[in-house]
């Protein structure tokens, strides 16, 4: 809400973390963020509004498996107490110039509206022709004045501002009972602009408007606010002038809604009859749904915003890829049981340990080469950086595979980063009294980390309008850090350079396929070891061969 002090996002019932982080000390949004008009930025103040949702990893996992039915279970290798801090933020929540997203709008052109007030003025022995002439609007969008409940009708001298209309009824019909109230669009809130047309001789070129609100403190009044023109192309021939919508943010004192707008023109004429308007068009951007808008600085457009748009848009596969890949860890659907189990490397180990194996030997045909060789394809190297993806300067992590110096067929260097989630991309140290923080700038899709919540802070906008009072409980969410390597992975570089692969061949029962854990190490007697199931290559039946990939489990894992 606008008009009040923010509320941060709650936990989710009965957990520790929320769906998402908001507001939140993460800036998407770069220079702009927390510096008011004047470019300065002041201690102990925040501006929820140029803010954007942060979202909690896992909660996105555990709304992942819930929506399809199933269950997660959290595997004791995961870092769980991590994973319950870590959060994605979505690509493009910085950008967003003013009024995208909007759909302009031409409505139907109205041909003609006639004067409302015309009168002749003697001015040094000249008769001066005065016209008034309001613009007028189709049945989509106009409303009659006559149809606004208590609304005056004006006399000659103007009970409404800018209006006066003869006591005739041609006059009348001009005015009162004509569709000279517009009504703008403001579903999506007060955002984008309206531009009005009128082809109308006026030599002084003189052209105003009002907008009408109710009075919430007398029903039987009205209140009305001059339009202010951020753009005016009239000429003596046309009136062509554009209003922003953004004006309605700040009524008048007492005002209620905005019931509608209307646009007058004054012609003097020293001769001829008076003018009326003619081909009417008015052009308006309305905002689109399903999309959130900033304005310049940066702040939300709309009035209520729908913050769920600001999601990350990439798959579930992509996201599901993105957490995993931060945690070295694997993950299991079993359809049969409708779980979803996410675990590490290091559960092989405990699983040998605790003697939750398949004895494999009785399948294995011995007599068929296992193929024996250390090959892990071109993605690793002797030296690997690892990190998200574009890491902030000393936020990765070196690992050397110490095994295959000697004689090695790997490269050099390899980079393996994050392929969904990128690295900040700045610090600033903040001057916040009670507890001074590092704020974190991020472009694009990202993953944070939160650290703690903030004390009081004056909530003020981009105008350095404050906003009811204080906010609080502000998360502080800072980076994810490299400096050293995440245990999942590390077990994974740690096979990679000390375990062999094969490729034995097989007749496996049905059974075992059907109850395959592929969590579960498998024991083969004749190859002396236990064995991680890397893939079961095109498995027909129990008489017919099958290659298996399988990686050997280092005998000091436990």
């Amino acid at each position: 809400d606008k008009t009040a002090v923010a509320t941060v996002l709650p936990n989710i019932t009965g957990e520790t973390f929320p769906i998402a982080y908001f507001p939140n000390t993460v800036n998407c949004i770069g220079d702009k963020f927390q510096v008011d008009a004047d470019e300065i930025r002041y201690d102990d103040r925040f501006n929820p509004y140029q803010s954007r949702p942060i979202f909690n990893a896992y909660a996105f996992l555990k709304m992942v498996t819930d929506a399809y039915g199933y269950t997660l279970i959290e595997n004791p290798s995961v870092d769980w107490i991590k994973m319950k801090i870590t959060a994605i933020a979505a690509d493009k929540l910085a950008k967003g110039e003013l009024d995208s997203g909007s759909t302009t709008v031409e409505y139907a052109p109205v041909l003609e509206s006639l004067p409302h007030y015309t009168e002749s003025v003697p001015v040094d022995f000249v008769t001066v022709m005065t016209s008034h002439v309001s613009m007028r609007f189709s049945t989509l969008n106009g409303i009659t004045p006559v149809s606004i409940p208590n609304l005056d009708f004006p006399a000659t001298n103007g009970i409404i501002p800018g209006i006066s209309v003869n006591p005739n009824v041609n006059a009348i019909n001009a005015w009162w009972y004509s569709r000279t109230i517009f009504v703008p669009d403001t579903s999506g809130g007060n955002v984008g602009t309206i531009n009005f047309y009128g082809e109308n001789y006026s030599p002084n070129n003189a052209q105003w408007g009002y907008a009408i609100f109710e009075d919430t403190t007398d029903s039987t009044n009205h209140i009305f606010q001059a339009l202010v023109f951020t753009e005016n192309n009239s000429t003596t021939a046309v009136m062509d002038v554009t209003i922003d919508k953004d004006q309605f943010e700040t009524p008048p004192t007492n005002s209620g809604n905005l019931i509608g707008l209307y646009i007058s023109r004054k012609s003097i004429i020293t001769e001829g009859p008076s003018q009326s308007m003619t081909n009417m068009v008015v052009t308006e951007s309305v905002l689109s749904a399903g999309v959130v808008t900033y304005d310049d600085h940066g702040q939300f457009e709309q009035d209520v915003p729908n913050l769920v748009l600001t999601a990350p848009t990439k798959t579930i596969k992509q996201i599901i890829n993105g957490i995993l890949q931060r945690f070295g860890a694997l993950i299991e659907v079993d359809a049969k049981l409708n779980t979803v189990e996410i675990f590490t490397y290091a559960s092989y180990g405990t699983q040998r340990t605790n003697g939750a194996i398949a004895d494999w030997s009785d399948y294995h045909l011995e007599y068929m080469s296992p193929n024996f060789n250390t090959n892990y394809g071109n993605r690793y190297a002797v030296r690997n950086k690892i990190g998200l993806k574009d890491p902030y300067i000393g936020n990765s992590v070196d690992w050397f595979l110490g095994n295959q110096v000697a004689n090695s067929k790997l490269k050099e260097f390899a980079e393996d980063f994050n392929s969904q989630f990128g690295d900040i991309t700045n610090m600033v140290q903040t001057n916040y009294t009670n507890n001074p923080y590092d704020e974190f700038s991020i472009e694009g899709a990202s993953m944070v980390e939160f650290n703690v919540t903030l004390g009081a802070m004056t909530q003020r906008r981009f105008d350095n309008s404050t906003q009811g009072g204080n906010i609080i409980n502000v998360p502080n969410l800072i980076n994810v850090n490299y400096s050293q390597m995440p245990a999942g992975q590390g077990m994974w570089y740690t096979l990679i350079d000390e375990s062999l692969r094969c490729k034995p061949t097989f007749l496996i029962p049905i059974k075992e396929i059907k109850l395959l854990d592929i969590k579960k190490p498998i024991y083969l007697n004749h190859l002396g070891g236990f064995y991680i199931i890397e893939e079961i290559e095109q498995y027909v039946d129990d008489v017919t061969p099958v290659s298996v990939k399988l990686i050997k489990l280092p005998g000091a894992w436990e």
